[in-house]
Formats: C-alpha cells, structure tokens, sequence
C-alpha cells in the first residue's frame, strides 16, 4: 500500500468542500490523503440547508445509489418580516411540488460523504491530524501535521471558518468584522406549520438583518438558530444564548411553535466566513475551498451549495494541472478567476442588499408587501433563496 504521507493531494480538511474535492478526482489514478483533525461522525453548528446548487453539485459528484444520508425534500418557505407579518411560499405545478432544497442531518451528511470517499481507489482519510503549517518548494508541498510531516505535488485548503493555514498563504488575515455568527440547537416536539414540509424564516427586530431559522429534519426533530451578520452595530449588545431563548419563549411568532418544545444536547455556535471576493484562493502547488475560502452566502448564510461547488471546481482545476504539470502560482490562478466568476457577482449583489436593508426594517418591510402582489417580485424572491425559480403558479399567502 502507497505511503500515505507522500501522495499526489493532499486535502486537509474532510468538511463538505474537501470531500467534493475528494469526489471530483475519482477515477483520475491521482492519490489523495485527507487529514481532518477531529474524528467522524462530528457535527457542525449549521442549518443543516441544501440548496438547489448544493443538489445540483452533488447529484453530479456522486451517484444517487451512492447517497448515504436521509434528506427531506423541502417544497415552500415562510418567512416573517420585523412588522411580524408572515409571508408563505408554496409552489404548486399541476398538483405537483417542486423541491427547492433539502435538509439534512449535518452529522450524518458529511459522515456519510466520508465513506463515499474512502471506497474511492487511492483515496485515504486519517483522523485526528491537525494541519500546523504549509511549505511550498520546488517539486512538492510539504505539510507539517500533529503527526509528522505529509508531502504532497497539489495541496487543498479546506480547513474551515478557523483555519490555520489560510492567513500565511494569502498574505493578511480576513476582516472578521465582516463576518457572522450562527447560534443553533436542536429540538424535538417543535409545533409544525401545517402539513408542507416548509423551512421558516423570522426577520425579528432583535435579529435584524439577520433571522431566527426553523428548519424540520428528516426525522422529526427541528434545527433552530440564529444567523447574525456582526458588521452592524446593535448586534454587539446582545448575549446570544439569552437572545436564542428569549425569541422561542417570548416571540409571538414563535413561543406557541415550541410551547411543547424539548432542546436535545446544547445550544452551540460558531462563526460564518462571509463571502468577500477580495483576497486570493489559490498560489504555488495550493488551492482554498468552501469555508477556508470564506464563501458563505452573506445574505442566506447558507454555505454548503458554495463549498461543494468550489470543491468540484478545485477538482476539476487539479486535474488540468495534473495534466499539464504546471502548479504554479500563475496556472493556479485560472481556479481562482472561474471561482470568481461563478459566485463573485452573486456575493457582491447580495452583500450590497444586505448593507442596504441592514439598517433600514421598514423599507424591508414595505418591499415584502409588494413582493406579495407582484409575482415578478416573488421569482426574484424564490431566486434569492434558492438560486432558481420554481416554474408555475408563486403564491404569497399573508
């Protein structure tokens, strides 16, 4: 058996984007090692959200047959605006509903990734390692581990929101100010609304430009948290554990939802690496994806979709320099220009409107109630969210 400390890449991270890596170089005869410093199963502070890119890009990457992890289809959305007014999507297609996205079991989804991996030829994972520090020469890159040295000709960054290694490569650390925090727990016996499986959306003033998420999962249990963009200056005088127990008790909106409610394990939290499209993502015999990369939706804080597309994008990019023997900084930086050209727009559109409406819930409230009698409004909605737009009737019910 090959040496797993000298391999062609070497990903370090086994997070959504390291995987999708992983999954886009099968059957390419490169051998891979993936270190990740925790063990698996692990969980992830998250929504536990697919998107329509997050289906779309798995569905490429690995084979229906090969999908090891519940899902439960989502077919509308509810959302709540700080006027406590409620607005429900429901798609309907000829008596059919369009899946807009999926949720998950985030423990069991990047565990169930990991196996698909593992059976790959040439692919090894080995567990708690942790990445310490990064070394380009000429020839290879070296990467110094809590358990010794790995080589490698290609390495992949996907180390997550608290990577070690991005800030030396890239040459100056992300602003974290612009960042955003996620608060989530994970509940049983959550009131549903109504018989449509339906994830929700609460603009409460408290939260603002941020939202109270309620999410169903595949099963049964609810996934509830906060999404809190911390550019904005009243987000700073708020003890978020209070502030999570205050919305689901006292909210109007809420408190009947989980009356019966029972919280199973902790409250966590963690930081959300905004998107930012303002630094570099690759350089020599190295390339960063998915939270590593800081590419979390700023306005959704949805991060999934991005980091198994920049996972699948990366892979697609290593096989070219395979093919070429070029891992130079210059023939890396063709990863870097797609990357920004798939999401760069869409980041810096949806950071606009979020600075805009940051400060200003009125206007967001007014732009609902016209989103609710115009159903070019509504697409634009549904496209915001979800990335496309569910044909047929959109109906907004208030």
């Amino acid at each position: 058996m090959p040496d797993p400390k000298e391999s062609d890449v070497i990903i370090i991270g086994a997070g959504p984007a390291g995987l999708a890596t992983a999954l886009g170089l099968s059957g390419s005869g490169l051998s891979v090692t993936i270190i990740d410093k925790t063990l698996f199963p692990r969980d992830k502070v998250c929504g536990g959200g697919l998107s329509s890119r997050s289906l779309r890009v798995l569905g490429e990457l690995l084979p229906a047959s090969k999908i090891g992890f519940p899902m439960l289809p989502i077919h509308g959305f509810s959302l709540v605006t700080p006027d406590q007014v409620e607005y429900i999507y429901l798609p309907a297609v000829l008596g059919e509903q369009p899946v807009l996205g999926a949720t998950i079991d985030r423990r069991l989804f990047d565990h169930a990734l990991l196996e698909a991996v593992v059976e790959l030829p040439g692919t090894v994972f080995i567990g708690e390692t942790e990445a310490l520090a990064i070394h380009t020469s000429e020839g290879r890159v070296d990467i110094e581990t809590s358990r010794g040295c790995f080589k490698g000709r290609m390495a992949i960054v996907a180390d997550g929101a608290h990577s070690k290694l991005i800030n030396s490569l890239a040459g100056d650390p992300f602003d974290r100010k612009t960042d955003a925090i996620a608060l989530r727990g994970i509940f049983k016996d959550v009131k549903p609304e109504g018989a449509e499986a339906v994830v929700s959306f609460y603009f409460l003033k408290d939260v603002f430009p941020g939202y109270f998420w309620l999410f169903p999962l595949p099963d049964g249990h609810w996934n509830a948290g906060i999404y809190l963009p911390l550019g904005f200056k009243q987000q700073k005088k708020h003890n978020l554990n209070r502030l999570f127990f205050d919305i689901i008790q006292e909210s109007s909106v809420l408190s009947g939802r989980f009356q019966d409610a029972i919280l199973t394990g902790s409250i966590g939290s963690d930081i959300l690496p905004l998107g930012k499209c303002c630094r570099h993502y690759s350089g020599e015999r190295w390339l960063s994806v998915g939270d590593a990369a800081s590419l979390v939706d700023p306005l959704a804080g949805e991060g999934i979709g991005n980091a198994l597309m920049s996972g699948q994008l990366a892979a697609g990019h290593l096989l070219e320099a395979f093919r070429n023997n070029n891992f130079s900084t210059s023939f890396n930086s063709r990863y870097e220009k797609e990357l920004l050209r798939r999401i760069g727009p869409e980041i810096k559109f949806r950071q606009r409107l979020i600075r805009f409406f940051g400060t200003k819930p009125r206007l967001f409230n007014w732009v609902f109630r016209q989103i609710a009698r115009s159903s070019v409004f509504q697409r634009t909605v549904v496209r915001l969210l979800y990335g496309n737009s569910a044909p047929g009737r959109l109906e907004f019910y208030q």
